[in-house]
């Protein structure tokens, strides 16, 4: 299950915390803090282009989040794939 940021994840959180464990979660670093504070545990977090602005969405999250996958890209330039 995929639970990205925008306007239906608010609507969806209690489903999510309910079935939590009978599906493997991916979520992304804007999910992250909605997702933490209803006890959601994702088990990947997908996150882009890791900056100290992106690295904010990580501050504050619950001890657990630990158990986490965290996956992420990395801004590249098409000259850099020779």
């Amino acid at each position: 299950m995929f639970a990205s940021a925008g306007p239906s994840l608010e609507t969806q959180l209690d489903d999510i915390a309910t079935y939590q464990n009978e599906f493997i979660i991916f979520g992304n670093a804007r999910s992250a803090q909605a997702l933490s504070a209803r006890g959601i545990v994702p088990d990947i977090i997908f996150a882009a282009d890791i900056q100290d602005l992106n690295i904010a969405f990580f501050d504050g999250l619950k001890a657990d989040f630990y158990r986490c996958i965290l996956t992420f890209i990395q801004s590249w330039k098409p000259a850099l794939k020779s």
